[in-house]
């Protein structure tokens, strides 16, 4: 992603629901020009300390002010495990 508006904050998010799901497993990755995504990376950030966003899912994401960087952060992408992920939820609802 790259700075745009509502249809690119759009894009991105469904692109990071579909990675989290694993429909897709390619990497996310935000050009953080000119810092333009700062606060949507805090946000994200708070909603991991929140327990709303699993923190392996926001790390699924790469971001940098520089493009070299990203795309050698988004060939070196690993998709988090599926069933590792699902299982860990299922034992944490089971202690609560």
């Amino acid at each position: 992603a790259i700075p745009g508006g509502l249809g690119t904050f759009d894009e991105l998010l469904e692109m990071m629901t579909l990675n989290q799901l694993r429909i897709q497993d390619k990497p996310v990755g935000i050009l953080n020009t000119k810092q333009f995504f700062n606060s949507l990376i805090n946000f994200f950030d708070h909603a991991v300390q929140e327990d709303f966003i699993r923190e392996e899912h926001r790390n699924n994401f790469m971001i940098s002010e520089d493009l070299e960087e990203l795309l050698s952060q988004m060939n070196g992408f690993k998709p988090v495990e599926t069933l590792k992920w699902i299982a860990d939820i299922k034992k944490e609802s089971s202690n609560n």
